[in-house]
């Protein structure tokens, strides 16, 4: 124990009088021995943590919740920038295409390259229906709900909007497209398209007749000659061309499934066209 001092000393050692004799007897003897390993509560890293412990942790999980929560916002902008300028992925909705395109393939769409070089003769395409084009449309089947739809939102998953075409350009503004030859095919300006990307013996001749494309329109045809809905069933309507304004993508790519994938290119043919011969 602690020896007793007597407040009215004044020898060396001496504490004052503002401290009691009590005090000193009371307080605990510094002398204790400390057994190794054990723990004293309010010591060392076994002490319960001090109130500014707590409020560096709570301030450490705050910015990291915050670090995480600014890459997800970050992420999310970009990836829908990407899906709105750059490009996306779709889902072909019909047999109109075959074989180029199957129903259910998911492709890859540009829409960066409609805004920048307009929308060229044998492009592949995707545009919104103008209105009734959607008779061929077969049911993708893929299930719906708000996870899709957000996924759908990111252009992470293929867009199965039943508004959405998918078919070939095969005259722009000023062109005349008149079917057909003698051997059924297209005339495009009066030269004659050899669309080797159409099955052997394909022919276009169903339906006789002379178009010239409206302004900021396209003029479209499925590969499917025989059983597509396309320009030809709305002559009456614009000619049958659709507005560029309709125009969502370039088709350039097959993503899905493994054995079809592969580039979507611009057939040779449509370089004999030349120049609309009514601009």
């Amino acid at each position: 124990m602690a020896r007793p001092v007597n407040d009215a000393e004044n020898t060396t050692g001496a504490v004052g009088p503002e401290r009691s004799r009590e005090w000193f007897t009371d307080a605990p003897d510094c002398s204790e021995t400390i057994e190794p390993g054990v723990a004293v509560a309010g010591r060392g890293r076994h002490a319960a943590p001090t109130g500014s412990h707590r409020s560096r942790r709570w301030l450490k999980a705050g910015r990291w919740a915050a670090e995480v929560v600014a890459v997800v916002v970050i992420a999310v902008l970009i990836v829908t920038g990407i899906r709105v300028f750059v490009a996306q992925p779709f889902y072909v909705p019909s047999s109109a295409m075959e074989p180029t395109l199957m129903a259910g393939d998911r492709l890859l769409g540009s829409s960066l390259m409609v805004r920048l070089g307009g929308v060229q003769r044998g492009e592949v395409i995707v545009f919104a229906d103008p209105g009734g084009w959607n008779q061929d449309l077969v049911n993708p089947a893929t299930g719906d709900g708000p996870v899709r739809s957000g996924l759908e939102f990111l252009g992470l998953m293929p867009s199965d909007a039943p508004g959405d075409r998918i078919l070939r350009v095969i005259g722009i503004a000023g062109d005349t497209v008149t079917c057909c030859d003698p051997q059924g095919r297209i005339l495009l300006n009066g030269i004659a398209l050899d669309e080797s990307y159409l099955p052997a013996g394909t022919a276009t001749d169903q339906r006789d007749f002379t178009v010239v494309v409206p302004a900021d329109s396209v003029f479209v045809l499925g590969d499917d000659r025989d059983t597509a809905v396309d320009s030809r069933s709305y002559l009456d309507l614009n000619s049958g061309a659709v507005a560029l304004t309709k125009v969502r993508a370039r088709v350039l790519f097959v993503l899905w499934p493994l054995d079809r994938v592969g580039w979507i290119s611009t057939p040779s043919a449509f370089n004999q066209a030349g120049a609309p011969a009514n601009p």
